[in-house]
């Protein structure tokens, strides 16, 4: 019986999560799903610049820096986004549960909001970033 109830709240949020990644996509967002479209590479060579490395940047390259930086905070946002939709739609369904759906259920919810904790401001710190790189690349125009 478990098995059959795993498997309806495991299809139940997966429909849950689809009904929702269509609306997105209906709003004109672009569809990433859970890959990053960044490549981390140059998201790591960007964090580690110096004040010397960031004095040598064209205005171009800090501009196409900065993109790249929003873009992964939209990215991360997003997925953030994904954790409250997730937090949400548990808190409604929990009502309707019991016994070992119930509790596998509170894990995951308690599974998402660490991670919420873990990243949620960083998006915030990332954005900053991108304009100071932004305004980086006006000066050394």
């Amino acid at each position: 019986m478990s098995n059959l109830n795993d498997r309806t709240m495991s299809q139940r949020m997966k429909r849950s999560r689809a009904a929702l990644d269509r609306w997105e996509d209906e709003l004109g967002f672009p569809s990433c799903g859970d890959t990053c479209p960044v490549d981390t590479t140059d998201i790591d060579m960007v964090l580690a610049m110096d004040r010397r490395r960031l004095s040598e940047l064209s205005g171009r390259q800090a501009a196409e820096y900065a993109f790249v930086l929003a873009q992964f905070a939209f990215y991360v946002q997003r997925r953030v986004n994904r954790c409250h939709a997730f937090i949400r739609w548990a808190n409604y369904n929990r009502r309707a549960m019991s016994g070992n759906d119930a509790a596998r259920l509170e894990r995951l919810k308690q599974d998402a909001e660490i991670k919420i904790t873990r990243i949620e401001y960083l998006t915030k710190r990332l954005e900053f970033m991108s304009q100071c790189l932004h305004r980086i690349g006006w000066a050394a125009r």
